[in-house]
């Protein structure tokens, strides 16, 4: 996995028996430090698959088709469908003015995070 696709706080898999699911703590040029303090080269991290229980687990409503929450009268809508491209889409007051969308596809746990956080996003998604 490129660390250059990873921010601070990202969720990624290693290649650990004890801990395979770390956060991001600290980027460096071909690798990162988790927030365990354990080190992983860039060939040892792999991205998290982004599922529709995950989603859930952080109060996402699923319908079978549409993830949605609503914080602060900011719709934040996944499509999680398989074997198609997954989009992602962040509406204004509901329904309503399309502030995000998002455009080549979103599997994987820290393109979630990444998004979130470039739109501002006071919302954190916890594994």
């Amino acid at each position: 996995m490129n660390v250059k696709d990873l921010m601070l706080g990202n969720y990624v898999a290693v290649n650990s028996a004890v801990n395979p699911l770390v956060r991001v703590a600290e980027i460096y040029a071909n690798g990162i430090i988790a927030d365990d303090g354990s080190t992983w080269l860039e060939d040892e991290i792999r991205p998290v698959e982004l599922t529709s229980d995950d989603l859930e687990k952080n109060g996402w409503n699923c319908d079978g088709i549409y993830c949605n929450l609503t914080k602060d009268s900011i719709l934040y809508q996944y499509y999680p469908q398989e074997g198609i491209t997954r989009n992602y889409y962040i509406h204004k007051d509901g329904e309503g003015e399309l502030i995000y969308q998002s455009r080549s596809g979103m599997n994987y746990v820290h393109q979630l995070q990444n998004s979130l956080r470039a739109c501002g996003a006071d919302v954190e998604i916890i594994l």
